[in-house]
């Protein structure tokens, strides 16, 4: 199987969570790196989405530091700017 990575920004607008991760995020813009694999055998193109990883603002305290969070659901993060997106109405 081939693969694809993606990176892109989200912009959450209110804090957030993820399951496995016991601390709430600060709304904010986040990077954001998306691994897909490639389908074969199809007759169109399609991607499974095997990994998701959410790349923390360095903490000011631990400067040159930086945290990432590997989703263990790839889907979280879609419901996560789902459930942000339903809060600013």
């Amino acid at each position: 199987m081939k693969n694809r990575t993606t990176e892109k920004i989200v912009t959450f607008q209110n804090c957030f969570s993820f399951s496995g991760y016991a601390k709430t995020l600060p709304a904010g813009s986040y990077k954001v790196v998306i691994e897909e694999d490639i389908l074969d055998g199809l007759t169109f193109t399609a991607h499974r989405r095997t990994q998701v990883s959410l790349y923390l603002p360095p903490d000011p305290r631990h400067p040159g530091q930086s945290d990432v969070i590997t989703l263990r659901d790839p889907r979280e993060l879609d419901a996560a700017l789902a459930r942000d997106g339903l809060q600013r109405n």
